[in-house]
């Protein structure tokens, strides 16, 4: 008889709103990326440590690309590309965050016993580096050894023992082996990543994010502690597991994202408002105040407007003086030639003097000889009387 097989697959609409939400998850990461960077020199932002910001950002990219790989069917690649995805970015994300809120710890720390620590964001890292590369021998290992592979499970086989009712499953035999060790490793991340959230539980939102971090780890313990065995118990359902493994994929990361990034854009924006508000009531003061006689002054318009006067006043001085020169240089010209009309005057004075002179010694007779001195001083008193 003709073969009736019937595969179990993922529905399409299932599997079209899973990957939508995986887009989402990404253009949210990208986007705070891209807000991270657009706002970095902000306080709210820079207190926050913006390439810490960023790495959390880029470690949700790589668990909601973990969906894809989910996503594919009958693939050795995509069984063992999952685990890669996953545990890389869970492990960048919340290495990540305890690094970040080691870093204000120590220095909050140090300045309570008013010493200067210098730790920068290199010095910190390290220990997400060695984590990382904890992340990747292992995995390497896991792939190497025994990678997870695509095994076709069948449900179902008609009397003529031809198999009518399949499914695909990833699996290898010592694959729990490294998945309990990969596990056991990131819980240990978490853990640490709590401690330092307790420890940073009294510094303010703008340096720690403390009681947002601890919100989303206890989503992400809820979330894993109702997800993880249903995962486990609807594994031979392939809609159902696929249904909560990535249903826990986008919680875990949409927390993240959302208890991270959603207090700083509202601190953010209510700064904005406030100066918004506080200009508004500043415009509204000022055209108020103009139309009681007073005026608000802009510091800038004020400078320039002073800048133009100062150059109208020194224009001014300078026609001033120069009409002042002018004018000392006529009152001395004028005052010289005064001068010289009264000294032309003296001179037509003495000639006329003179010429009465010798018109009256030529009109008077001649003088007798002088017998003694008395009589000749007589005789000149006499003629400069009559003179």
């Amino acid at each position: 008889p003709k073969l009736e097989l019937v595969e179990d697959r993922i529905s399409p609409a299932l599997l079209g709103i899973m990957l939508a939400l995986c887009a989402l998850v990404i253009l949210l990461s990208l986007a705070s990326v891209a807000w991270t960077r657009y706002f970095r020199m902000r306080r709210v932002v820079r207190s926050s440590q913006p390439i810490f910001l960023s790495l959390i950002s880029a470690g949700v990219a790589l668990m909601a690309l973990g969906i894809v790989p989910l996503s594919i069917e009958g693939s050795d690649v995509a069984c063992m590309a999952t685990p890669w995805l996953l545990f890389l970015g869970f492990t960048l994300t919340f290495s990540a965050l305890f690094t970040k809120t080691y870093r204000i710890n120590q220095i909050m720390k140090n300045a309570a016993k008013f010493k200067r620590l210098t730790l920068t964001a290199t010095d910190v890292m390290k220990p997400m580096l060695a984590l990382l590369l904890v992340n990747v021998v292992i995995l390497v290992a896991f792939t190497a050894v025994s990678p997870l592979q695509s095994n076709t499970i069948v449900v179902d086989t008609d009397p003529f023992g031809r198999n009518i009712d399949t499914y695909y499953q990833c699996g290898s035999d010592k694959g729990p082996i490294f998945l309990g060790i990969l596990a056991g490793l990131n819980i240990a991340v978490l853990l640490f990543a709590i401690l330092q959230c307790w420890h940073a539980r009294k510094i303010s939102t703008e340096l720690s994010e403390s009681q947002y971090i601890f919100s989303a780890i206890s989503i992400i313990i809820m979330a894993s502690f109702l997800g993880i065995p249903v995962s486990i118990i609807a594994r031979d359902n392939v809609n159902a597991f696929y249904f909560v493994a990535g249903g826990l994929i986008v919680i875990v990361c949409l927390s993240i994202l959302l208890l991270i990034y959603a207090p700083k854009v509202h601190v953010l924006r209510s700064k904005e408002d406030a100066k918004k508000r506080k200009s508004d009531v500043t415009s509204t003061n000022s055209t108020s105040s103009a139309a009681d006689g007073m005026k608000i002054i802009n510091l800038a318009a004020a400078q320039a407007e002073l800048e133009e006067e100062v150059k109208e006043l020194r224009k001014r001085m300078e026609n001033e003086a120069k009409a002042d020169t002018v004018k000392n240089r006529t009152s001395i010209r004028s005052s010289v030639g005064s001068g010289a009309s009264s000294m032309h005057e003296d001179m037509d004075d003495l000639e006329q003097a003179q010429t009465r002179a010798v018109s009256f010694c030529d009109d008077n007779e001649p003088l007798g000889r002088v017998t003694s001195s008395q009589e000749a001083e007589s005789i000149v008193g006499d003629d400069i009387s009559s003179g």
